[in-house]
């Protein structure tokens, strides 16, 4: 349980503004709250505080909302939006958090005399203390009868992405996606081989009392109570790398080889490009691109702080990438981020139907360009951090239907874990059912 320190009144004003960017201004929750963490006078308890209630508030908004409607039915006044927020958090609190009862409500009615006057404190005193009383009274939609809306609001989902789910995949099934999206996610790193062994990361992890498991893919970690402070200190000395299996993946497809040119045209904020370095052992040619300047620094930094000289950055867009042919190409495609919901909670709530349709049309263009820059007999390797089909498969079936001359590679099982490649050699990863981010990736050859 994370609690807040002695100065709650502000850790939770904090907070509300947070929302408020996040609910109205269609903020990114990530971007609002490392920008708020710059600010040194905020202690390290308050970030930890202040993280989860905003994210879990993001997450589970429309659960707590279907909560907030079951007890305020005054149909004579509307419900003032900030007043919705606070209700929010003092209901996530409650249900989640474990805050004790009289702070979560008692803070809320604070917060709520902050923003607005009568009677919006009292309302938030009586919905809040109401919710304690009679929580158990509260209904969720009929599962048999309206599945869809069950689904939206016991797991908190937009309507039409669980109806979406529904055409392609049982109710199970997506139940248990759904669910999976709701968790807090485990932190998992990967050591820098150029660095340590395998055996001598593990031997620090033990040193510093961290907690492990081995993943699915060699040279990743799950860890626990792993503190901040640890976390940094090993990431400035260069051994680890926060980054997940999934994520992994498309390097390993590559098989990047020590004098190969290697162009990352998607290279931000630069996980895949460093992993690319270390499997060559420093001794590619990597040029990693992308459009935003600032994010071009987040790879320059992390290639710094790693100690790897094979690195090169470029400003450019992927779609007009200014570069010779190359051994291999990475298309880390720009996509709905509908495969790690967990991490991102908002990006269920700006998702829309039409985004999927509108990205894959993106995707296959970024292909089509970028296939220009493969050397014939080189290997153009495509990847995303969503389940959707109609970004992954549909794309490259549109893509190989089209080059005769592509095909695709089968990865490497003993890099690759045979459970995530189907029947194509194309590698699926799915929150709920492979301990790890959604994603997708696949290798295509283009013959001589």
């Amino acid at each position: 349980m994370v609690k807040p320190a002695p100065n709650a009144k502000s850790v939770r004003l904090h907070s509300l503004e947070i929302l408020k960017r996040i609910e109205f201004d269609g903020a990114y929750t990530d971007l609002v709250l490392s920008q708020l963490f710059r600010n040194d006078e905020i202690p390290a308890k308050d970030r930890a505080f202040i993280s989860e209630l905003i994210r879990g508030t993001v997450r589970w908004k429309k659960y707590l909302d279907w909560i907030v409607g079951h007890f305020w039915q005054d149909g004579r006044k509307k419900l003032d939006k900030n007043i919705r927020l606070v209700l929010w958090m003092g209901l996530y609190q409650l249900a989640f958090m474990r805050v004790p009862e009289f702070a979560a409500v008692n803070e809320s009615v604070e917060l709520a005399k902050k923003i607005a006057g009568k009677p919006w404190p009292g309302i938030v005193n009586a919905i809040l203390k109401n919710f304690l009383r009679n929580k158990s009274k509260i209904k969720l939609p009929d599962r048999q009868q309206k599945p869809v809306q069950y689904l939206a609001v016991k797991y908190s989902h937009p309507e039409w992405l669980v109806e979406h789910w529904l055409k392609r995949m049982e109710v199970v099934q997506v139940e248990a996606l759904c669910k999976a999206n709701n968790e807090i996610p485990q932190l998992t790193v990967r050591y820098n081989s150029l660095n340590k062994s395998c055996s001598d990361f593990e031997n620090i992890l033990n040193e510093n009392g961290v907690e492990f498991s081995k993943g699915d893919i060699d040279g990743f970690y799950k860890v626990k109570n792993l503190t901040y402070t640890i976390q940094l200190e090993l990431m400035q000395k260069g051994l680890l790398t926060v980054q997940d299996q999934s994520a992994g993946i498309p390097a390993l497809l590559a098989a990047p080889k020590p004098g190969q040119r290697i162009l990352d045209v998607c290279a931000a904020p630069g996980g895949k490009s460093v992993f690319l370095a270390e499997l060559s052992n420093d001794q590619a040619v990597i040029i990693a691109g992308d459009l935003n300047f600032s994010r071009i620094k987040l790879i320059k930094e992390t290639s710094q702080r790693l100690s790897l000289n094979s690195i090169k950055t470029v400003q450019a867009d992927a779609a007009c990438f200014p570069a010779k042919q190359a051994d291999i190409v990475m298309v880390d495609a720009p996509c709905s981020g509908l495969g790690v919901l967990a991490k991102k909670p908002d990006i269920r709530w700006q998702r829309s139907l039409n985004d999927i349709y509108e990205l894959s049309k993106l995707q296959l263009l970024l292909l089509e360009k970028n296939l220009q820059l493969v050397k014939p007999g080189g290997f153009l390797v495509y990847s995303t951090c969503t389940i959707e089909p109609t970004e992954n498969e549909h794309v490259i079936e549109k893509f190989l239907k089209k080059h005769q001359n592509c095909e695709i590679i089968p990865p490497d099982r003993d890099l690759v874990p045979s459970s995530l490649v189907d029947s194509k050699n194309m590698v699926h990863t799915c929150p709920g059912k492979n301990n790890m981010d959604g994603s997708f990736s696949v290798k295509i050859k283009v013959k001589t």
